[in-house]
């Protein structure tokens, strides 16, 4: 998610992604120690010029495009106002649905992209993340094998062909 959200934002000008957890400390790991280590190694990082360095909930570049990071558990209230194109929610199952009803709102000026995305873990049935997968399609991801011409559909799928695609066990 953080290297799709820079690429994106350094490539299209004026464009905007917010990232979501629950908690601030949270959002504040996520940007601290895996979008501004991304963006500080990155051999590309001559061309993705901050305009603002100091900020853990806002990054802004050169082009306009700008990455802001909240959090919301029990209320969307510090969202409001964040006009973005692209929505990230981490750590979902302990994010309350009304919550992101809310939030998902901040997409509505960008109809021409609207996309949100979920990462998570499912800690049990009653949680958001369990009530996501329920109204989704649950279509399974499939990858054609680029070995050998066999042009076989790995399912990944614990009872398909994942723990094949992962391999042995190894150190």
């Amino acid at each position: 998610a953080a290297a799709q959200s820079i690429v994106r934002s350094h490539a299209i000008p004026n464009f905007n992604t917010l990232h979501l957890t629950p908690l601030y400390e949270q959002v504040r790991r996520y940007s601290s120690n895996y979008v501004a280590p991304f963006i500080e190694s990155s051999p590309y990082r001559k061309y993705m010029r901050q305009r603002n360095t100091g900020s853990v909930l806002q990054r802004t570049f050169a082009n306009g495009s700008t990455l802001y990071f909240s959090y919301a558990m029990y209320d969307a209230d510090r969202t409001r106002g964040i006009p973005a194109h692209v929505l990230n929610v981490d750590e979902v199952q302990d994010t309350y649905s009304e919550v992101l009803d809310i939030v998902s709102k901040t997409l509505g000026g960008a109809m021409s992209w609207h996309q949100e995305q979920y990462f998570g873990t499912p800690k049990g049935m009653d949680n958001t993340i369990h009530r996501l997968r329920e109204q989704s399609s649950q279509a399974e991801w499939v990858i054609q094998c680029p070995h050998g011409g066999c042009n076989h559909w790995n399912i990944c799928m614990a009872e398909a062909d994942l723990l094949k695609m992962l391999g042995p066990w190894r150190r």
